[in-house]
């Protein structure tokens, strides 16, 4: 069951891949998938902000791009977390970090799936974003 398979603090290995890693943050995991499949990127359910399950992330340090997937505000959220632990790995190579979520706006009114699309993070708007970020 779901429950017994909680570890806490500890994120969770979806699916691995090439040049990219997903590190999704909250209900957008199966957008997340589906972008991920996509475009053979890693996916990470993170499932804790804090604390920041660390040995995952370092174990990630091999990928060129991170992008992390939130659905709530960017500012001051799981991302910046992983912005500010990245910035204190003394590593040469540090993945480039794309933070992912609702902007620090107001947004326009709809269904949930509207409002995601419109803020691009359904999985058509993450595979656009996968595919920026690795010129793909």
């Amino acid at each position: 069951d779901k429950v017994s398979d909680l570890q806490l603090t500890q994120a969770k290995l979806i699916r691995d891949g090439e040049k990219l890693a997903i590190l999704n943050f909250g209900a957008l995991l199966a957008e997340a998938e589906a972008a991920a499949s996509e475009v053979n990127a890693c996916l990470v359910d993170m499932r804790f902000v804090k604390p920041l399950d660390t040995a995952m992330l370092a174990e990630l340090m091999r990928f060129e791009h991170w992008l992390s997937v939130e659905d709530h505000a960017v500012n001051g959220g799981a991302g910046s977390q992983v912005a500010q632990w990245l910035s204190q790995q003394s590593s040469s190579h540090k993945p480039q970090l794309t933070c992912l979520g609702l902007a620090d706006e107001v947004l326009t009114h709809g269904t949930r799936e509207q409002v995601l699309a419109s803020c691009g993070l359904d999985a058509q708007g993450l595979i656009a974003q996968c595919q920026r970020a690795c010129f793909i």
